[in-house]
């Protein structure tokens, strides 16, 4: 994986993005250009029924995101699961939405994509 020191503009093969209960947790994911729609949202398993959490849910149902909710153990297991599934075996450019995602899921992310994606 090779992390970029400039801003990329173009298209992101993968968009991995949090889902919170803020309005703002879903303006990333609206402003990227991803070809192909693969996304997988990451949300909580607490406040997910105040403010906007449903409605940020609903928004990424209907684009057809794929959905992880729960606790870390739940969320780090599941991700795990669909990135391999994925069987990755080129380069790719992924878009990672730190909006609303705990430090924890964070640095958990970040840690298994440079281990585990291709490098360039």
């Amino acid at each position: 994986m090779k992390l970029r020191k400039e801003n990329y503009t173009g298209k992101y093969d993968l968009a991995i993005v949090g889902l919170g209960y803020e309005n703002r947790a879903i303006t990333a994911c609206k402003n990227i250009d991803l070809p192909h729609r693969e996304i997988i949202a990451i949300g909580y398993d607490t406040h997910t029924n105040v403010c906007s959490y449903q409605k940020n849910k609903k928004y990424y149902e209907k684009i057809g995101a794929k959905i992880i909710e729960g606790p870390d153990i739940t969320v780090t297991n599941q991700f795990i699961e669909l990135i391999k599934e994925k069987k990755i075996k080129k380069p790719i450019n992924c878009f990672l939405d730190i909006t609303v995602m705990s430090h924890y899921r964070l640095a958990f992310i970040l840690s298994f994509l440079i281990d585990h994606l291709e490098k360039t």
